[in-house]
């Protein structure tokens, strides 16, 4: 007799004169793998949209970089040593710059607030209205993306790739799950939707990082932050694109950027 076993479960025997199937066995196999693939497939997509959101970061901080130096350059806050050859320019940046006190002091003084208007906005009577708070100026998903540190790639997955943050997620749990447990097949994918959303914190907010924990399904965990993400790469594509433009102006090359 030949039996086909997986995961302890026959799914086929054999002997010299029939064939039996365990078509229980079977669908609960097929189901299972068809699980498993549909979930290294999105785990397998959010790592590489992770990966471009980390090269376009790079190039944006390098392209800035750039025309900052150029801008310097243009106004003659900085010259270069004809025997050097600074490549990004990022030791010159900030070369023989003196902050300029008093026009620090007489901006803080205009956009200041006197005690009057302070006390007649608890009085329901305000003076002074911010031009920034009004609607129509708020700031928009760029303008906000390019405000925010690190244009929202977090520094915990701005160096590594999401495998190797599994990795060192999955050597730290070690010791609070069985070795069986461990042995799955989805272990480390399971593992990598939640390090997905800590590689997501510089861009999401809290309600979606709570909704993520509160998830019960690792693939519906992974599909969301895959969108997220791609969300995240489309704008730091519009920047580098903005970036890429004013670079052209300049007469710097940016193809070696992206």
């Amino acid at each position: 007799m030949v039996r086909i076993i997986v995961h302890d479960c026959i799914l086929i025997e054999i002997t010299n004169l029939t064939i039996t199937l365990h078509y229980d066995c079977l669908y609960n196999f097929f189901f299972t793998f068809a699980a498993l693939a549909a979930l290294f497939n999105i785990a397998n997509r959010v790592s590489g949209v992770h990966d471009d959101r980390r090269r376009l970061v790079a190039g944006i901080k390098a392209a800035k970089a750039r025309l900052e130096i150029n801008k310097a350059r243009k106004s003659g806050k900085i010259s270069y040593n004809d025997d050097l050859e600074d490549l990004d320019g990022l030791g010159a940046l900030f070369d023989n710059y003196i902050p300029d006190i008093k026009n620090i002091v007489k901006e803080e003084q205009e956009n200041g607030m006197t005690v009057d208007e302070f006390l007649a906005t608890f009085k329901g009577n305000m003076k002074r209205i911010d031009p920034s708070e009004l609607p129509q100026n708020q700031p928009s998903l760029i303008e906000r993306l390019e405000a925010s540190e690190n244009y929202g790639m977090s520094y915990y997955g701005s160096f590594s790739t999401i495998s190797e943050l599994t990795a060192v997620t999955v050597k730290f749990l070690e010791p609070y799950y069985s070795e069986k447990y461990r042995e799955r097949e989805e272990n480390d994918a399971e593992i990598s939707s939640f390090v997905v959303f800590r590689a997501l914190e510089g861009f999401i907010d809290n309600e979606e990082i709570a909704n993520a924990l509160k998830c019960t399904s690792s693939v519906e965990r992974l599909m969301r932050g895959y969108e997220l993400m791609v969300d995240h790469k489309i704008q730091l594509k519009q920047i580098a694109e903005k970036m890429s433009n004013e670079l052209r102006d300049c007469g710097e090359e940016c193809t070696d950027l992206w």
